[in-house]
């Protein structure tokens, strides 16, 4: 039985008891420590109980499983604090040359981009396509059409699912 199985099966109340003690020793051959596995198992109380009842009864199962299996409970140490760090200061501003930077070479407005992708998201049915249609339209007759200026006219080639701008 995979975990997800195992899971699914004690959040449905199927067996819960039996789920739940193949999972906890599932839990403690991975290592996991009694706190870990304690908080993990709250999410899996069923409605007509309380955590604590929870809580109480994967204590005994723990128990069980470590004895049975002789696995002690594992302590997690943690090691010593690092020394304070400086926050991090951006030092370069100074020394950058905005004028070096490359031009964005916009196709159309602010939403087509030469050399990147640009993606229309909405539910169906909304116009992503007729849009796509419209900017194909507007790059390649260098007509602003969409009402966003054309910056650069190219081919485009349009499809029913999508539209390719070239070059």
């Amino acid at each position: 039985m995979t975990v997800e199985a195992c899971l699914a099966a004690i959040r449905s109340g199927d067996q819960w008891n039996n789920n739940l003690v193949r999972l906890i020793g599932h839990w403690i051959a991975r290592g996991w420590s009694d706190d870990e596995i304690l908080t993990a198992a709250e999410a899996l109380t069923l409605l007509a109980y309380t955590t604590d009842q929870t809580r109480s009864e994967v204590a005994r199962m723990i128990a069980g499983g470590r004895e049975k299996w002789s696995a002690p409970n594992p302590t997690h140490e943690v090691g010593q604090a690092e020394e304070v760090r400086s926050p991090l200061e951006a030092n370069f501003v100074e020394d950058l040359n905005v004028a070096m930077l490359p031009r964005w070479r916009w196709l159309l407005g602010r939403s087509l981009l030469r050399g990147n992708v640009s993606v229309k998201v909405a539910p169906p049915g909304v116009g992503k396509s007729t849009l796509g249609i419209e900017q194909a339209v507007a790059v390649v007759t260098g007509r602003a059409i969409t009402g966003q200026d054309v910056h650069e006219q190219a081919k485009a080639w349009t499809t029913t699912t999508r539209t390719m701008l070239t070059n």
